[in-house]
């Protein structure tokens, strides 16, 4: 295994992670911290994974990183380093009430 391929695998690892937490929060709580919906931060980042599964090694695809596993990145990084920390803090709230 080369080290690319560490990377990629990596890179889906990451952002289906960011995916699936964003499923787990109601649309309330994205509303709640007054940043997009919970339908747009899904839609990018299940493009950011579809798009980190496809240049997978086993895809057949030979490809590096790329402009679009970079793009995925930053989305996931964005959504697990601002969005995720804001959303629990929201969630914990409410079920203190």
């Amino acid at each position: 295994m080369g080290i690319m391929m560490l990377i990629q695998v990596g890179v889906f690892a990451l952002t289906t992670i960011a995916f699936i937490d964003s499923l787990r929060f109601s649309d309330e709580a994205y509303k709640a911290i007054d940043r997009h919906s919970k339908a747009l931060w899904c839609s990018i980042l299940g493009v950011a994974a579809a798009l980190a599964f496809a240049n997978l090694p086993l895809t057949g695809v030979r490809s590096g990183l790329g402009l679009l596993g970079i793009a995925s990145v930053v989305a996931a990084g964005i959504y697990l380093g601002d969005m995720a920390k804001k959303l629990r803090a929201i969630e914990s709230r409410r079920h203190r009430r």
